[in-house]
């Protein structure tokens, strides 16, 4: 959960960008936070369907691999169209992430343990909420976004492949 948090702090710079590549009138920005947040509402149902019936294992693999693909979308079709098709996978994909991470603290581990994971998975959210979008303006500003979202992906990644070798509960004996 630490990588992908750390990947979601670049969030504020996808808006940022999009606005460095097709310009960000009230239209524009109407537009891309309706894809992003219909994205995000229609594909709950979605996302808590996949969850309840294979575990949340399962829908934050989707979302991880869903968050990097629109990433990619976002810095390589540099289009209205493709900002569209980024923002929609970006709302989707985020919100399959906040749902799994939550779920999964308590999927995992012990009953009793579950305030404590839940109050280190809050707290860690909390701290780079706060301070990666600085790190990332620090960045973006020396190195322009790319590097930024490179990052991101590359923590991604890593999340996937942790996802990915972790042994979901529901399968344990």
């Amino acid at each position: 959960q630490s990588t992908c948090t750390l990947a979601r702090a670049v969030a504020p710079f996808y808006i940022l960008f999009a606005g460095s590549k097709i310009g960000l009138d009230g239209h524009a920005v109407g537009g891309l936070a309706l894809c992003f947040m219909a994205a995000d509402t229609v594909s709950n149902l979605l996302w808590g369907r996949i969850g309840d019936r294979a575990g949340y294992r399962l829908t934050y693999i989707l979302a991880v691999a869903l968050w990097i693909a629109s990433t990619l979308v976002l810095m390589l079709m540099p289009s209205a169209l493709g900002m569209a098709l980024a923002f929609f996978g970006l709302g989707a994909s985020i919100s399959g992430y906040l749902m799994s991470q939550q779920t999964m603290v308590l999927e995992f581990g012990k009953r009793e343990d579950v305030a404590m994971r839940l109050g280190l998975t809050n707290t860690l959210d909390g701290v780079v909420s706060a301070i990666g979008p600085l790190l990332g303006g620090l960045i973006a500003a020396l190195f322009g976004y790319d590097p930024l979202f490179i990052g991101s992906i590359a923590m991604l990644f890593v999340t996937l492949l942790l996802l990915i070798r972790l042994r979901d509960p529901r399968t344990i004996a």
